[in-house]
């Protein structure tokens, strides 16, 4: 709907500009006419309008009738060009207008194509010039005739890796000790002031929707009868290394839906330190508070 409007909108601009550019030549193909060419003779300067009108009438007939025939293009500049000869032949400034037959030729075949701006047509228009719009090129999964097995697309070679794409870290890529397999118990990414910022920002737009802001599994979602998710202050969750944590939020576990694809790896750990400190704020003890707090607390 937006691009109907957008495309009326663009219509209504063009002729708008087109009727202020016949209006424009109107007057200057006239005044020419009467004050420059034909100062002394009356009857070219009637010629001239007749020209005009000549021109006004093949632009109003191909704006009914034109279909985007080549042959219509080409009968309606021979005869706009017809026209001018004559006006050319018959004015006293032969030399004069010679010299402006290009110009005058250039805005005759503009004024035809005018007519024709802001109609529909069952047939398609005449792409003139392509402007790489329709571009000889393979699309992914595509069929090709390059190639032996009669694919576009290569297979990467063997015993080779994409840069960026090696991920030797176990650790850090897939939450596993490289040794043992087990999962990581701490994460990699060190706990800070920023990252945990930005863990928050990851969770509440990620999580927060099923398993609550509080992390608590009463999310919005639960509102329109989906299945509560566990909550993260259970002692069985609090007890998970984050390694597994860090594996269910890039795999999916049960009805928790893999996130690997939208949260980048940083953020993953991002979001389980903000996880782990969510959980803290629910479960700390006295001794755990600083000694200043601790003796308020005591008072």
């Amino acid at each position: 709907m937006i691009s109907i409007k957008m495309a009326q909108k663009n219509i209504v601009v063009a002729k708008a500009k087109i009727h202020t550019f016949l209006l424009w030549f109107k007057r200057s193909v006239t005044w020419w006419g009467k004050n420059r060419i034909c100062e002394e003779r009356s009857d070219e300067a009637i010629f001239t309008v007749q020209v005009i009108n000549e021109i006004g009438a093949l632009r109003s007939q191909i704006r009914s009738t034109f279909h985007h025939s080549w042959t219509v293009w080409t009968a309606g500049i021979q005869k706009c060009r017809r026209f001018i000869n004559i006006w050319i032949t018959r004015s006293s400034r032969v030399m004069t207008l010679s010299r402006t037959l290009p110009a005058v030729t250039i805005i005759s075949v503009a004024l035809l194509m005018t007519g024709c701006q802001g109609n529909p047509f069952s047939k398609p228009p005449i792409h003139i010039v392509p402007n790489m719009d329709n571009q000889p090129k393979y699309k992914a999964q595509a069929k090709g005739a390059f190639f032996d097995n009669g694919s576009a697309m290569r297979m990467p070679i063997e015993g080779t890796v994409a840069r960026g794409l090696l991920k030797e870290s176990d650790e850090y890529y897939r939450g596993r000790d490289s040794k043992t397999g087990e999962f990581v118990k701490n994460s990699p990414v060190a706990t800070t002031m920023s990252g945990l910022k930005r863990g928050q920002e990851r969770f509440d737009i990620y999580c927060a929707v099923c398993h609550g802001q509080s992390g608590d599994g009463r999310g919005i979602m639960i509102e329109y009868k989906y299945v509560p998710p566990p909550t993260f202050h259970s002692d069985l969750v609090r007890e998970y290394p984050d390694g597994h944590i860090f594996d269910v939020i890039s795999n999916g576990k049960g009805n928790m839906p893999a996130y690997a694809a939208q949260i980048k790896v940083e953020d993953r750990w991002l979001i389980i330190n903000y996880l782990r400190t969510l959980q803290f704020s629910q479960h700390a003890a006295i001794d755990d508070l600083p000694p200043d707090v601790r003796n308020k607390l005591v008072k």
